[in-house]
């Protein structure tokens, strides 16, 4: 106590960063004090990683304290805290960054207040039918991120419309697939899609949302193999969605795949204004085909990222390296 005591006046008045986790309640007990002594600094409250005890998450929601500039916090959300989260949120004025996991437990209505004035949030397992109640509500350039959420069988989605910018679904397919289907998002310029889905899916909602990407991160994964790989890949990338798209990403972990994607990408009508082309997961690419790619999109695109994994020859490392584009190996 008496070091945290110290370091709260030595640091003053620089914005502090505050991270409570306790595992137990004996280690709730041991929280009590040092919250009481951190409180008194509140207004300091830059950003928080709470991972506490419903008895001391009450003793902060209701201690009065002003948190004027806090502005990014991650916090677990559960039923047991649920009673005290709207008066909570409704002291943090200056939150733009949240990190919530829910565990499954129903994220209440009450809370719908704090949504619209996030730039960034990540909702970790939450049920979808309150994610879909959620996307709505975010305020236009907002990114959201949803990761690992589950379905109702109770619950039937329903049309949803969302202003986000940014979106990055990390789900089984089953989430994915009916997110796709419910959303429409005009406003949507970078999509993330980690895992397996359905390309007639995500065509079906490109064409709803008549949304124009700039930034793409799918998967093509061995279990979603078809004869028609190749023409869906080619629908969806030459979708006019499509067209203004300058960093796209592909997760691959089939070699089938890896050589009728790059036969794709070799066309210079398919994604024509690449400058930054990612390949991820998998630990071969044919070579020729890569430099055939980069010398078909010569002058366009800038930079091709390659997993650490993938042998590459230094012949072709140089052979990229005159053509002006910047190879960039990443992990």
């Amino acid at each position: 106590m008496q070091q945290i005591s110290l370091q709260l006046q030595r640091s003053a008045p620089v914005a502090l960063s505050i991270h409570l986790a306790v595992a137990s309640m004996a280690g709730s007990r041991q929280l009590n004090s040092t919250l009481d002594l951190l409180l008194t600094e509140s207004r300091r409250w830059q950003n928080l990683f709470l991972r506490i005890h419903p008895s001391d998450f009450k003793l902060l929601a209701t201690s009065g304290a002003e948190f004027p500039i806090l502005e990014k916090l991650d916090m677990e959300f559960r039923e047991s805290v649920a009673g005290h989260a709207a008066l909570f949120f409704g002291s943090l004025p200056a939150l733009v960054h949240l990190t919530l996991t829910a565990y499954r437990t129903p994220i209440p209505d009450g809370l719908d207040f704090i949504w619209a004035q996030l730039r960034t949030c990540k909702l970790t397992e939450c049920w979808m039918d309150n994610i879909l109640r959620i996307l709505p509500l975010f305020s236009a350039g907002a990114r959201v991120c949803v990761n690992n959420c589950s379905t109702r069988a109770d619950v039937h989605p329903t049309p949803v419309h969302t202003v986000v910018s940014d979106l990055s679904l990390w789900c089984y397919e089953e989430v994915t697939h009916t997110l796709l289907d419910a959303l429409t998002a005009p406003c949507l310029k970078r999509l993330n899609i980690v895992g397996n889905y359905s390309r007639p899916g995500i065509i079906r909602f490109f064409n709803r949302s008549a949304c124009a990407l700039t930034h793409l991160t799918v998967d093509f994964t061995a279990g979603l193999y078809s004869d028609r790989f190749t023409d869906e890949l080619l629908s969806l990338l030459r979708s006019p969605h499509a067209r203004d798209i300058v960093d796209l990403q592909v997760n691959l972990n089939s070699q089938g795949y890896s050589k009728q994607f790059m036969d794709v990408l070799a066309m210079r009508d398919v994604v024509p204004k690449l400058r930054v082309l990612a390949f991820g997961y998998i630990t071969w690419l044919d070579q020729a085909k890569l430099l055939k790619i980069c010398e078909n999109r010569q002058s366009i695109l800038q930079s091709l990222w390659l997993s650490r994994h993938i042998s590459i020859s230094q012949d072709i490392v140089q052979a990229l390296n005159s053509g002006v584009v910047e190879l960039v190996r990443f992990s």
